[in-house]
């Protein structure tokens, strides 16, 4: 992809004159008309406007021709120079051959350039308009991808537009009006808002493990249940082994069959797929570390899921919830202590009611629940459903369905 970049400089070069609102170079080979041409179109591109991929160059240099003394500037670039930089604005003139050398003249017209930068700042406003639009409607139905791509598409363009303005302010005085009015700010705001709520897990009764192949399930959801069309990713080191998106039940299936293990081990990190910088604000960039312990004596593989030492339980929740989670893991033998400082363990879920019904004038609510505890260990997740007066009553009965955390 190339992008035009507007870079005004002030015009101090001999052969570069200015006339009203044309700007006129000369440029002069001894070496072939073709090179003098190039020459005037670089030296005008140079100062104005450079339209510049990763396969063109342009160099400059001092040079001194025949028993002239002076020195000048010679703009030279590869074979394909004239093509990429004879803009529409600019205009070519051969001009009579003095003597040895070759002449060429380049015109630009500056109210062509004007006027082409104002069309196009009204595209990229229209263009920023609509992924803003895009990306706010996508955040009302919890699609995440689709509302970062608009996100990101739209901010290379906030800059494209401000650095054609910067030129304008330079030809002449702006109205206000000019200015680009964008709200993506308040996209990103609401996007990182959302991403708050997201958590990730990996079900472990999903996992299946055979000398070549390793899958298991991921789930995603957020504080209003399972989400669908979450990119995931799975991470050894810093090497992607596989890209999923999550399916309606909020579920992404991995299954895996280039990894590599150390000793026993088998250590993987499952991540949310959205652009790092949304990660990090959103506390979404450490994911889920999977570590997948096997035992080849007893022809069978385990996952590690709790050990014998105290741990602290983070929970982001009301009091009761987190009081009814701290009984559930200790009725697992897990043992949780006041201290920050022990290994952590963290709780989350995402609910949504199912149905409410009357039961002796007592509204009993029925819940979807999607549970996980994670921690460096281990990863448990469940979709459970329970039935009570009140959130934590109902998650104390879906507590009741796990019959253990292996």
């Amino acid at each position: 992809m190339k992008f035009i970049v507007y870079i005004f400089a002030l015009f101090s070069l001999s052969n570069l004159a200015l006339a009203s609102n044309m700007i006129k170079y000369v440029g002069s080979s001894t070496i072939s008309q073709e090179e003098a041409n190039n020459i005037a179109i670089a030296g005008i591109a140079k100062q104005i406007v450079a339209n510049v991929s990763t396969s063109e160059q342009m160099i400059a240099e001092d040079i001194t021709r025949g028993n002239k003394s002076e020195s000048q500037e010679k703009y030279s670039a590869i074979q394909n120079i004239q093509s990429e930089l004879s803009l529409k604005w600019i205009r070519l003139e051969v001009l009579p051959k003095s003597g040895s050398e070759f002449k060429a003249r380049a015109i630009l017209n500056m109210d062509e350039v004007e006027s082409a930068m104002l069309l196009r700042m009204r595209e990229l406003q229209k263009e920023i308009s609509i992924h803003e639009t895009k990306g706010m409607e996508a955040l009302k139905i919890r699609n995440y991808k689709k509302s970062s791509d608009e996100l990101m598409t739209a901010i290379p363009k906030v800059f494209m537009y401000n650095e054609m303005l910067d030129v304008l302010s330079k030809l002449k005085p702006l109205k206000s009006s000019i200015k680009l009015n964008h709200q993506l700010h308040e996209l990103e705001e609401q996007l990182i808002s959302k991403l708050n709520f997201v958590r990730i897990g990996i079900d472990s009764n999903s996992l299946k493990y055979s000398e070549s192949s390793f899958s298991f399930d991921v789930n995603a959801f957020d504080d209003l249940g399972p989400l669908s069309g979450l990119p995931i990713k799975i991470l050894q080191g810093s090497k992607i082994l596989m890209n999923r998106q999550t399916q309606q039940d909020g579920v992404a299936h991995f299954e895996l069959n280039k990894f590599s293990k150390k000793g026993n081990t088998l250590s993987l990190l499952c991540l949310v797929d959205l652009p790092e910088g949304l990660l990090k604000k959103s506390g979404l960039n450490q994911g889920i570390r999977l570590t997948y312990e096997y035992k080849k004596k007893e022809n069978r593989s385990e996952v590690a899921t709790k050990n014998e030492d105290s741990f602290f339980l983070i929970c982001p929740y009301h009091d009761d919830v987190c009081k009814t989670t701290s009984n559930f893991l200790r009725k697992h033998g897990i043992s949780l202590e006041s201290d920050s400082s022990l290994k952590k363990i963290h709780f989350s879920y995402g609910k949504s009611i199912q149905r409410t019904l009357k039961s002796a004038g007592v509204d009993i609510i029925t819940y979807d629940f999607s549970l996980c505890l994670n921690n460096e260990n281990f990863s448990f997740c469940k979709n459970l459903t329970g039935a009570g007066k009140s959130e934590a009553d109902a998650l104390e009965k879906a507590f009741k369905k796990i019959k253990g955390l292996e």
